[in-house]
């Protein structure tokens, strides 16, 4: 190609890449730019319907307490022009009755009759009947029967005395005042706005027409709300069709969501219009260099031929012994050529090397006869059609591959190529494809290829064999104290033990970060796998010594039998992880073969996860509550709540049948909260102003806000801060301490008492009593049930019970049964006493009843 003409080319190329570029600049700001405005204006948006739904909820909650003061003589209207409340935005405000029809509203003057409209029917109204808490209800927008307008409908629940359902306080706003919030601010053509509940339900609107009162939730809404509840997302819009860059936020103290939409034509109408001008110029520019272009190549090929028929000639002449040249000496393959009488008329220097031969066969007319030996390797006397393409390998370890082409003289040409390396090469990726990078082990992919076999033998002949599934305890710490390096290398030497442990005939796998499956070949009783699983058990848990650091570690193991666990490689590896997990329960360090208890357990388990989700919104969870006395006076002092399922099937379910797998399945925050609501608000109902203590999980911490959801379950039930109190154990403190002593002061400095239960069971770390101080540690029950038989559990409670004096801290025990124990806690110092001795769990509405009479503790007391 001509300078000239790749000049041009370039020329041609730099522009439509600049335009290009400029292209996407203009509409990255275009976006850019919508994407603020529709963000500001929603947050603006957002702010003001939030405000307005404030001051409506602060003036319903004024009147409603000025009419449940005295309703017989209440008067709406002067209350209403005393306090100014209704505004521009609210229509009106009624007062309904229980049996749904209105008794009082602004809209009515002094001197009109009224005799009552029936809004018994109204979704504002019956979202307040079975209305379980005090909340403000956003309804359908209607049209009034009073106004005769739409109107967005806001409740309030109305009470009688004894708490009981008296009717709905209802505020009337009026949609429009979206139209006029925005009247002064300029959308452009085919914008929009829509403050929707967050059921898809439009309440109001600016720029949509005959859209208040419709639910539409579009997928695209849908999809970004599931992602985040503010942001923003390009749609068309269900009623007009148009495409939008649509800005949502989901309001956090309302069940709302505002959008504002700005049209795509409005956004990108400046870079539309900027596009056809550049493209415009553009194409011009290219057409001007592309006909200079073709001139420039018109004149240059006319001088061309005139050049190519002159050297010609010449460069035929030449050709033929350029090409030998370069065939021969400057490529990477040996090439001979041979005649029918094996001579070497020609051969390159590369071959020479290749084949071993002397110097002297480089020299191409000395036409040279092949020995026999390397006419052998070059497979000379083999007939080529039947076999054009062979290997050897030389004495020197090399792999030649040949390619041999017959010449019609009864002579060959053969091309010769070194493919040793790639031959190793394709070994080891073999060899990588079926073994762990770290380890030298076989890999996951190779193990199941090597059980697939051995349950192919024993289909055939019957053969047994035994999968072991072996997972180090505890590795976890190496690799968090001591570094993934030391890490690596103890798998490593772990990898050999494991090794010398198998036969030849069995396979040792590494399948995950510490686990390792050794599959068992001819197994016939299960004493065979026994057996292997204590030698390696033993052979792993001798000590090592790993970059100068000593260290042991032990293993937990899971062993199903083929064919009577399974005969598929899914069914035996998931079985012995079962097998494996039960292993680990039972204290680590052990082995475990699988059973059908263990299947039926994992089955359990599956049918508990199954259920779990739905269980809450079916409300089969209740509290049960079990006392605890002060020992200075006998009298209760305090309850703990315990939470139950009460299963349709299965009846009353324990905690210890569900927490775990509600911890896996990520459902403990939800369930948590739950807890901490009830207990609250059973515990303002109760006789006596006792302290309700509730457990607290570690997802409560790390997921969402505790404090702020601890706040908001006193203030749903009027309980004190003072009488609510919080467990917390020692794991949650060693997950995240930090951040959970914060949450923890938070919640101290409330007024809400902080308990850490079960002491003595964990760490027992003394820098969890010295920098936080809790209100109350609980001695576990495991010390309590023994301390009347043994020593050292008698001397871990007084040394508890004395530490609780000295830092002014009530000590609790747990699980007392026998009256002996109730005497030696007393005595040891222990401030408070729990367990079935005092009072059994009892439901929550049996609870209120033996509250009442709390002097019948004090002989078990004394």
């Amino acid at each position: 190609m001509q300078p000239a003409t790749l000049l041009g080319l370039m020329m041609i190329a730099a522009c439509w890449l600049g335009l290009t570029y400029v292209l996407s600049i203009e509409h990255s700001k275009a976006v850019s730019g919508a994407t603020q405005q529709a963000d500001n204006l929603a947050r603006l948006f957002e702010e003001s319907i939030v405000s307005t739904f404030k001051g409506i909820d602060r003036a319903m909650l004024l009147l409603r307490q000025a009419y449940e003061r005295d309703p017989a003589h209440f008067d709406l209207r002067e209350w209403t022009q005393q306090t100014a409340i209704v505004g521009d935005l609210t229509l009106q405000m009624s007062i309904v009755s229980a049996d749904g029809f209105t008794m009082r509203s602004t809209q009515l003057g002094p001197d009109k009759a009224f005799d009552g409209v029936y809004v018994g029917d109204r979704e504002h109204f019956l979202a307040q009947v079975d209305a379980t808490t005090d909340d403000l209800s956003i309804g359908r927008p209607v049209t009034g029967r009073l106004s005769g307008k739409w109107t967005i409908q806001i409740s309030r629940r109305l009470r009688h005395p004894d708490g009981s359902f008296a009717g709905t306080i209802v505020a009337s706003l009026d949609p429009g005042f979206v139209e006029r919030f925005f009247e002064a601010v300029d959308l452009g053509p085919q914008s929009s706005v829509l403050l929707r509940r967050l059921d898809g339900v439009i309440l109001a609107s600016h720029g949509l027409k005959q859209v208040v009162g419709s639910q539409v939730l579009l997928p695209e809404l849908r999809g970004a709300l599931a992602r985040s509840p503010s942001g923003y997302y390009w749609g068309r819009g269900a009623v007009d069709g148009v495409i939008r860059l649509i800005a949502y936020r989901a309001t956090e103290r309302l069940p709302v969501l505002v959008l504002v939409g700005l049209a795509e034509g409005h956004i990108f109408e400046s870079y539309w219009r900027n596009r056809a001008t550049y493209l415009t110029i553009a194409s011009i520019v290219t057409v001007l260099v592309l006909i200079a272009i073709m001139a420039g190549i018109r004149h240059q090929m006319r001088i061309d031929r005139i050049r190519d028929d002159l050297r010609r000639s010449e460069a035929q002449a030449r050709l033929k012994a350029r090409e030998l040249e370069v065939t021969l000496d400057h490529i990477g393959q040996g090439i001979i050529m041979t005649d029918a009488d094996n001579h070497v008329p020609v051969i390159n220097r590369k071959a020479v090397e290749l084949l071993g031969l002397p110097d002297s066969f480089h020299n191409r007319d000395n036409g040279a006869l092949l020995g026999p030996e390397v006419c052998d390797l070059l497979g000379a006397d083999t007939p080529v059609p039947e076999n054009p393409v062979y290997q050897r390998t030389t004495a020197n370890g090399a792999i030649l591959e040949f390619h041999q082409t017959p010449l019609p003289d009864g002579g060959t040409v053969r091309t010769i190529t070194d493919i040793t390396e790639r031959k190793r090469a394709a070994q080891e990726i073999v060899r990588l494809a079926h073994h762990d990078g770290l380890t030298g082990l076989a890999n996951r992919n190779l193990l199941h290829g090597r059980i697939d076999q051995a349950i192919s033998r024993a289909k055939r002949q019957g053969e047994g064999f035994a999968v072991l599934c072996v997972d180090l305890d505890r590795f976890k710490t190496v690799n968090d104290t001591l570094g993934h390096s030391v890490g690596d290398e103890l798998l490593r030497q772990l990898a050999e033990r494991l090794n010398d442990c198998a036969r030849d005939l069995d396979t040792v796998a590494r399948v995950g970060g510490d686990e390792f499956v050794v599959l068992q070949a001819n197994v016939n009783h299960m004493d065979e796998a026994s057996t292997l699983a204590e030698r390696i058990q033993q052979r792993v848990g001798e000590p090592y010594r790993v970059a100068g650091n000593h260290m042991t570690i032990g293993t937990s193991i899971g062993i199903v039998l083929a064919p009577q666990d399974g005969m598929n490689v899914d069914q035996l590896l998931g079985n012995a992880d079962l097998a494996l997990y039960r292993a680990k329960a039972g204290g680590r360090n052990t082995s475990c073969f699988f059973n059908a208890d263990i299947e039926k357990a994992a089955l359990e388990r599956h049918r508990v996860e199954r259920e779990l989700p739905t269980a809450l919104e079916k409300d089969e969870f209740e509290l049960f509550y079990q006392p605890w006395i002060t020992f200075a006076d006998g009298n209760f002092s305090g309850c703990e709540a315990l939470l139950r399922w009460r299963h349709p099937e299965r009846g009353i379910i324990g905690p210890g049948e569900f927490i775990a797998i509600a911890e896996d399945i990520g459902m403990i925050g939800r369930l948590g909260d739950w807890v901490l609501r009830r207990a609250c608000r059973d515990a303002a109902g109760w006789p006596q102003p006792v302290k309700v203590a509730v457990n607290l999980s570690a997802a409560q911490f790390i997921t969402g806000d505790l404090y702020g959801t601890v706040i908001a379950a006193l203030a749903a039930s009027g309980l004190p801060p003072d009488r609510l109190e919080l467990e917390i154990t020692e794991t949650l403190l060693i997950d995240d301490y930090e951040g959970t002593l914060a949450t923890l002061h938070r919640l101290r400095d409330h007024g809400i008492s902080i308990a850490l239960d079960d002491f003595g069971t964990g760490y027992s770390s003394l820098t969890y009593l010295r920098q936080f101080p809790f209100d109350r540690i609980k001695i576990d029950q495991t010390f309590v049930a023994e301390m009347t038989t043994r020593a050292d559990c008698a001397a871990i409670v007084m040394a508890v019970a004395g530490l609780g004096r000295s830092l002014g801290v009530d000590i609790t025990a747990e699980g007392i049964e026998l009256h002996d124990q109730l005497m030696m806690l007393r005595a040891a110092g222990c401030t408070d006493g729990q367990g079935y001795l005092i009072c059994r769990p009892q439901p929550a509405n049996c609870i209120a009843e033996i509250l009442s009479a709390p002097g019948t503790i004090t002989s078990i007391a004394s």
